[in-house]
């Protein structure tokens, strides 16, 4: 059999990555959550072999809430499932947070090891600092005013919106939410910067309506816990904050992009906006039957 004189190069390997940005969002999102959780006196970091878990637990209710977060490709289900066990978890108690552009092979392991997903599903997008970026949110009206947190008032009033809100939302008990911000550096620090949003309802009467915070981790810098009392929802006034937090991030942080995670109901400002979506989650619960052993 002849020899070719030239050899034909192999054809190239059919390897898929996901987006890059999907991925840098996967570490920060991880980043974020372990700011977040060294805070709240009630809530815990556990890592394991593949996993980020994050436990909430009130003390006086009893509720508790275990969020796994895939660290890694290689993250087993099995591993999810031994502490969900030990820990004694109830139906809804327990969530696996997973990135459809990331995690689609530990999502693949936890469906064969009985996880279901949930309808939910939350939009992860990036948006833009600059000022003729920002220019088509809607301006500071009159009436209202934006205060960065610095002291003890600027927190309560923080804290006052995301408990009422997450309460009114998803039904937490009274003053669990508020223990995420008993430590003053859960607001006011290198790394974090927390907005409040108030009505001017009078002479020297403010009632604060939203707050959320900026938080930096890995490199990248995130729009978090974005809430509003009710009596304000519809007012379009979260992109008076969205507009003071992008300013912010801009000259504090020098970013020329943030983070910005949209739940379904908040989807519609995202498509008002034009963002584009880089990514989705899902959460994934485990059956009963994984749950009981």
């Amino acid at each position: 059999m002849p020899v070719p004189e030239k050899m034909l190069p192999p054809p190239p390997l059919p390897i898929e990555l996901p987006d890059v940005r999907a991925a840098l969002i996967r570490r920060h999102w991880l980043g974020v959550q372990r700011f977040s959780f060294q805070h709240g006196y009630h809530s815990t970091l556990t890592t394991m072999t593949g996993w980020q878990c994050a436990r909430w637990a009130d003390d006086v209710s009893g509720v508790q809430s275990l969020t796994f977060t895939p660290v890694h490709a290689g993250a087993l289900a099995s591993t999810v499932g031994k502490l969900v066990r030990a820990m004694g978890c109830q139906s809804g108690e327990v969530v696996a947070d997973l990135s459809m552009a990331v995690d689609g092979a530990v999502s693949a392991r936890l469906l064969r090891d009985g996880w279901r997903p949930m309808g939910r599903m939350f939009s992860a997008h990036m948006l833009p600092t600059d000022g003729a970026w920002r220019s088509r949110l809607k301006p500071l009206p009159e009436g209202v005013i934006v205060r960065e947190v610095t002291d003890a008032k600027t927190m309560a009033d923080f804290t006052a919106v995301q408990e009422l809100a997450y309460r009114e939302s998803y039904g937490t008990p009274e003053g669990a939410t508020s223990k995420f911000y008993a430590d003053p550096h859960s607001l006011i620090g290198q790394d974090v910067v927390g907005l409040v949003l108030y009505v001017v309802l009078g002479a020297g009467v403010e009632r604060p309506a939203r707050s959320a915070c900026l938080i930096r981790a890995e490199g990248l810098v995130s729009i978090a816990n974005d809430a509003a009392i009710p009596e304000v929802r519809g007012q379009h006034l979260s992109e008076v904050l969205l507009n003071s937090l992008l300013f912010t991030a801009k000259h504090q942080y020098g970013c020329d992009e943030v983070v910005y995670v949209t739940t379904p109901e908040a989807r519609s400002i995202a498509a008002r906006l034009g963002v584009q979506v880089v990514d989705r989650y899902r959460w994934m619960v485990p059956s009963a039957v994984a749950v009981e052993g």
